[in-house]
């Protein structure tokens, strides 16, 4: 089995109120988008969406972790919290010669800090998880050089999520802002 485990702490300052940032941040079809590597695959209603993480790993290995998801916004803490939910059915784990697929765990908590003078810092937690056979290709590999490996990868794919995720989200604001101003 590849055990995939990543996490990442972030924050960075966003050019608007706390409560515009919240309002931005809170579309999941939205802030999906600006996660690179992740795809949106399903979505169950305004707040429950499946999405699917998917990566060619090495130049010869596909990797696909399907998580169904729930955003919660909490106004007055200011908090938004992307996390698991039960998955009405669940992707089945497979592998094989070059690829394997599974289902997983994502969560994204978001805390919104008011700066004054229109900024807000951001600080973000993001984890990705999953539990996925081994591809065929990988059996000869002794489990432990698979274990460093899959975790050098990983920690190298949550990095690039959470920095695209910063990149995208900012630049696709003023498009947003312009669009939405009139209804904040």
């Amino acid at each position: 089995m590849l055990k995939v485990t990543g996490s990442i702490k972030r924050a960075f300052t966003f050019p608007a109120d706390p409560a515009t940032a919240l309002a931005y941040y809170s579309d999941l079809s939205r802030l999906i988008h600006f996660l690179p590597h992740v795809s949106l695959i399903q979505i169950y209603n305004r707040r429950q969406l499946r999405v699917c993480y998917q990566s060619l790993e090495l130049g010869a290995y596909t990797v696909c972790i399907f998580c169904d998801l729930e955003s919660q916004v909490d106004p007055q803490n200011r908090i938004l919290t992307v996390s698991p939910m039960k998955s009405p059915t669940p992707v089945s784990s497979q592998a094989n010669l070059n690829t394997t697929t599974g289902h997983g765990y994502f969560a994204l908590e978001t805390r919104f800090h008011d700066l004054g003078n229109q900024e807000t810092r951001m600080e973000y937690i993001l984890q990705l998880a999953a539990l996925l056979p081994r591809p065929r290709g990988l059996r000869l590999m002794p489990g432990r050089v698979v274990d460093r490996i899959t975790a050098s990868i990983t920690d190298g794919r949550v990095r690039e999520i959470a920095d695209g995720f910063v990149r995208h989200s900012i630049k696709a604001f003023p498009s947003w802002l312009a669009e939405n101003h009139t209804q904040i």
